[in-house]
């Protein structure tokens, strides 16, 4: 609002359907909003294609700032955390100082395999899906890692699949594909039995 409680030419007025009104900003103009508004039309993947990790030919992170792909000699992918030497805390995901000393943090990969703390099950279509797959839904849960890191993710498999107290390994699953054809992949959790 403008000084004064009125609204100025800052606002807009929108009608909504139930027949009452209220002001809405007027987004700013010029040319660094109108390279904002091109930029958040591109695909998320196209924007950090340059930054991406190709260890596996044909798959790629969706998001490298959490994850990396498996190396040719790791059997499993690996989230990348970060680790405070002054306090011996372990972070998930990386920061940039320990929020506890204050100290710089150093990044480092986090174990792949960790104990399953607690799970639920939503009835719900994964995001960004339109259909339930062949189980109803899915499974996320809260991965206690051996750093000392609670990891909360997607879970693979079904409700019977999981108890409290389960080893859980990290692996990945494919979300999409980019401009080039590489097929993008996040990470989720599987018991290991």
């Amino acid at each position: 609002m403008a000084p004064g409680g009125r609204r100025g030419d800052h606002h807009r007025w929108v009608l909504h359907r139930r027949g009452t009104r209220s002001a809405c900003p007027i987004p700013p103009q010029g040319p660094r909003t109108a390279r904002l508004r091109r930029d958040l039309g591109r695909r998320h993947d196209a924007a950090l294609r340059p930054a991406r990790e190709r260890l596996s030919v044909g798959l790629v992170p969706a998001d490298p700032r959490l994850f990396r792909l498996a190396a040719p000699d790791e059997d499993r992918p690996r989230l990348l955390g970060s680790h405070a030497e002054a306090s011996g805390l372990y972070f998930w995901p990386r920061r940039r100082r320990c929020p506890v000393s204050g100290a710089t943090v150093a990044d480092c990969d986090l174990s792949p395999k960790g104990v399953l703390y607690a799970w639920t099950f939503l009835h719900v279509p994964r995001m960004g899906s339109i259909s339930f797959d062949d189980t109803g839904g899915y499974g996320v849960g809260q991965i206690d890692l051996p750093e000392g890191v609670r990891i909360q993710a997607p879970l693979v498999g079904t409700p019977d699949d999981w108890q409290i107290g389960t080893t859980m390994a990290l692996t990945t699953f494919p979300v999409g594909e980019d401009d080039e054809g590489n097929e993008i992949v996040t990470f989720r959790f599987e018991a290991v039995h």
